[in-house]
């Protein structure tokens, strides 16, 4: 995909190719964040795997998902599945990609007993996962709805609810199989 001209001069083209996340590097090590930071430069669903095979915890992760329906929400499930309790998920583009919105929205009422979910604005919200592993009320700030409802999303999150439901049934069945051998 190539960038509109509005993003040109944001991702400092040379002969073609971004140097954003060189730019980012650089001011990585100038503010010596380099031994918090861990920039991986690969897709984020890899990167998310790669994370998870290595047992790492992490306190936060900025999500620039990749704007489509359903990879967001993938990407959502690994990330939250490597936060440390009180973790933070943040990320942008709410209102602006619809695919986001609606993947965010899914994945908050998803997981709603270990989350806590905040709009800090228009377009930026958090993820906050619980310290304690007991449900929490959802936090609004200002005046921002938490989520719109909709159909969809409903029928989205009853769907994901009764898989999760029918593979729990079905791994109990292969227990109860081998202890029977």
């Amino acid at each position: 995909m190539r960038l509109g001209a509005q993003f040109q001069e944001f991702m400092a083209l040379e002969n073609g190719m971004p140097t954003l996340y060189s730019k980012f590097l650089q001011r990585v090590k100038q503010y010596q964040l380099d031994h918090i930071i861990f920039p991986l430069p690969m897709a984020s669903l890899v990167a998310g795997r790669l994370l998870s095979q290595l047992h790492w915890t992490i306190d936060i992760v900025y999500l620039d998902s990749s704007h489509e329906t359903g990879e967001t929400f993938a990407e959502l499930l690994i990330y939250f599945q490597l936060l440390r309790p009180g973790g933070i998920l943040l990320g942008d583009d709410y209102n602006f990609f619809p695919a986001v919105k609606h993947d965010v929205d899914l994945f908050v009422r998803y997981k709603q007993d270990e989350l806590t979910f905040v709009r800090v604005d228009k377009e930026d919200w958090a993820i906050i996962k619980n310290t304690d592993g007991r449900s929490s009320s959802p936090k609004i700030t200002g005046s921002t709805a938490l989520v719109e409802e909709s159909d969809a999303a409903d029928e989205d999150v009853n769907n994901l609810t009764k898989r999760k439901r029918k593979n729990k049934k079905n791994r109990n069945r292969k227990r109860t199989n081998i202890d029977r051998l």
